[in-house]
């Protein structure tokens, strides 16, 4: 659920729409759950959408969503990550891209510390290296942002997973 004073429709940790291209089928999205009985739902989908969105919108279209949802009690999830296409993306949100793209930054910094071991100076190198950053959701009150890692490189550096 959003915070008081949002709206589903903006971008932020606990989800709302995003517009990231890579969220398709076949896509493993892992959201928080901030409040006891949250719900889920399914919006605003694109037949086609590019990064950064700039007009404020894709090719609208009708849906069918079939999705296995599932409540993992003991996963640490502070923010949307996806995993699709052999990478694990995390989500950061912020008042302007350069914020977003902060926020998106220092989320994968946690995230893939914590889930290779690696101290966060290290994977803030590692990062530099092999992140992929790209704009999500860019004309709205919120921004959004997604550092992309490849899985390959996570594994080298002996994640595991669900981190």
């Amino acid at each position: 659920m959003p915070p008081e004073g949002y709206k589903p429709s903006y971008a932020g940790p606990y989800g709302g729409d995003f517009d990231q291209k890579d969220v398709k089928a076949g896509a493993r999205v892992h959201l928080p759950v901030l409040v006891p009985g949250a719900l889920v739902f399914f919006a605003d989908p694109h037949a086609a959408i590019s990064d950064g969105i700039v007009t404020g919108t894709g090719v609208e279209c009708t849906s069918t969503v079939r999705a296995r949802i599932s409540l993992v009690k003991h996963e640490r999830v502070e923010r949307p990550l996806v995993e699709v296409d052999d990478t694990l993306q995390v989500l950061g949100f912020g008042p302007t891209v350069e914020a977003a793209t902060e926020d998106a930054t220092r989320a994968a910094i946690r995230v893939v510390s914590r889930g290779t071991g690696l101290d966060p100076e290290e994977t803030y190198m590692l990062l530099s290296i092999v992140g992929e950053l790209r704009i999500g959701t860019s004309p709205r009150p919120v921004m959004a942002a997604r550092l992309i890692v490849p899985r390959e490189t996570l594994a080298a550096a002996g994640w595991r997973d669900r981190a």
